[in-house]
């Protein structure tokens, strides 16, 4: 997660939630959270630039990042780099399925699959979840999590501005590459080997609702990670042809900042008991235990997490799309 040069409200929300799942993740320290460090490499004029003009204005402690010249990277990482850039210590990658599926396996947890939500209905003292088929469920309050979809179960109307935005990564057998110890990130990242196969990744397909791995999103990781990493590959020739992959979707907000938050309509009135817990971009994995946490201390009448500057941040009610009034030429 790239820091903003500029401190303000949305660094201050990125950097909290950075430190809070550092520490949320490491009790699945060598399970599912693999904190190798993390490389944000300073790849490009324009990065390096970005980087200097970050550096004169900030002051962060060393143990969440520090600068690095280019022997340092290569030494962190045990890859040539042509440049230095920013080491994060605490930073590496996470199993995030095999993560999930432990946190869900939980007494409280009730998981039921295969089961098309076709509405939300508000009772007098619940909401009725209703499916294609098969019983409706009753929850006194509901927190909806489903990324793109999440517009079509919401039982107000208007636009909200979501967008989903393809992603596709590509698996790299571990003899095809030099594997780093850590992940390196520029305009792709690229995740050390591990179980015989190391990430790349990923692209951002705006308009494109392809749901299947192509070979063109494999050419695309393959040159941008040659381009940041030359040499790192032992033959990219052909290899965009024979490699595997995964497709997922983000769901991105118009002013790319998450949402956690009852959910407010166009007019300002809250639905209450309905949440919304979505558009977290690619940022996900870092924003997710933060603002879950913050989710869980309002459902429970906790004292919040978030002073109330960073509520702001992630207030659902600026997702309404105002519509603007046709105007009359006479």
């Amino acid at each position: 997660m790239k820091l903003g040069v500029e401190f303000n409200d949305q660094t201050e929300l990125a950097l909290t939630a950075l430190c809070f799942t550092q520490r949320f993740y490491n009790r699945f320290r060598d399970q599912y959270w693999h904190p190798t460090g993390l490389l944000q490499l300073a790849w490009s004029e324009q990065e390096q630039d970005r980087q200097r003009r970050f550096l004169n204005r900030n002051t962060y402690p060393a143990d969440i990042f520090y600068p690095v010249d280019q022997q340092q990277a290569e030494q962190l990482t045990g890859v040539p780099t042509q440049t230095g850039g920013l080491w994060f210590p605490g930073s590496g990658w996470l199993e995030p399925a095999k993560l999930c599926a432990e946190l869900a396996a939980h007494p409280l947890i009730r998981q039921q699959f295969q089961t098309d939500v076709q509405q939300l209905q508000r009772l007098t003292n619940a909401w009725a979840i209703k499916p294609a088929t098969g019983p409706e469920i009753l929850a006194d309050r509901v927190v909806i999590c489903a990324g793109h979809h999440t517009p079509s179960l919401l039982p107000v109307s208007g636009r909200f501005r979501l967008k989903k935005i393809r992603g596709q990564v590509t698996h790299l057998e571990s003899h095809s590459l030099t594997s780093p110890r850590s992940v390196i990130c520029g305009p792709r990242y690229l995740n050390p080997a591990h179980d015989g196969v190391a990430v790349v990744g990923a692209t951002f397909d705006l308009r494109d609702d392809n749901p299947d791995p192509t070979v063109a999103s494999h050419e695309q990781n393959l040159q941008e990670l040659t381009d940041l990493l030359p040499g790192i590959l032992e033959n990219k020739e052909g290899l965009e042809e024979s490699v595997e992959g995964r497709v997922s979707f983000r769901c991105a907000t118009h002013d790319y900042q998450p949402v956690a938050d009852e959910l407010c309509d166009s007019e300002g009135h809250v639905s209450p008991n309905l949440f919304m817990f979505t558009g977290l971009g690619s940022k996900g994995l870092t924003y997710a235990p933060l603002l879950a946490e913050y989710l869980a201390d309002r459902l429970s009448n906790q004292p919040q997490c978030l002073p109330s500057h960073l509520m702001r941040r992630v207030a659902s009610r600026r997702l309404h799309q105002v519509e603007k009034p046709e105007s009359n030429s006479g």
